[in-house]
């Protein structure tokens, strides 16, 4: 009679390796992809650098709008309008931005701070600026940088600012979850 074997026959490894290859693309496709995982990921960690930069400009600009406060009011004594307590708005905003022991990204020469007096001493402008590794590496380019414009106007003791802008367009690299 008829011989009875067991095993698999060569249609269905065939069949079984088809849709393991189809698997792998599929697979491939969603981790190396435009929107992929791991595209995704380097669009986060930009975001977040950009984030925490900003935060760190901002709160700098608030820690110094704090010491101009301070020192501009009645009870505490000031020689220049244009300084509180002989600190320029230029080193209250560096003194004010991280510095961290050790790291090469948040060290003082990541950023800057200039600022010029204008229409005598009683304005002025600047910009802080940032330029570190880690958000070069991530843009893929060496000059990139991100910077936020500020006036100080030493009459009415207000320091104003614009946003945080990088000098890199970012725009197509946020794509919407």
């Amino acid at each position: 009679m008829f011989k009875s074997e067991k095993g698999i026959t060569l249609v269905a490894l065939v069949i079984t390796i088809i849709v393991l290859l189809i698997l792998a693309g599929i697979t491939l496709m969603l981790a190396l992809g435009d929107n992929g995982i791991l595209g995704q990921a380097q669009k986060a960690k930009i975001a977040s650098i950009e984030g925490e930069v900003s935060e760190s400009m901002r709160l700098a600009i608030l820690s110094a709008k704090s010491e101009i406060m301070y020192y501009t009011n009645d009870s505490v004594e000031t020689n220049d309008p244009d300084t509180t307590a002989g600190r320029s708005i230029d080193t209250m905003i560096k003194d004010a931005l991280p510095h961290k022991e050790g790291s090469a990204d948040i060290d003082s020469t990541m950023w800057s701070v200039t600022y010029t007096k204008s229409n005598g001493a009683t304005e002025g402008s600047g910009k802080i600026t940032y330029k570190g590794s880690n958000y070069k590496s991530a843009i893929g380019n060496s000059g990139a940088e991100i910077t936020m414009d500020f006036t100080y106007n030493a009459t009415t003791y207000k320091l104003t600012t614009t946003a945080p802008a990088s000098n890199v367009d970012t725009s197509a690299l946020y794509v919407a979850p």
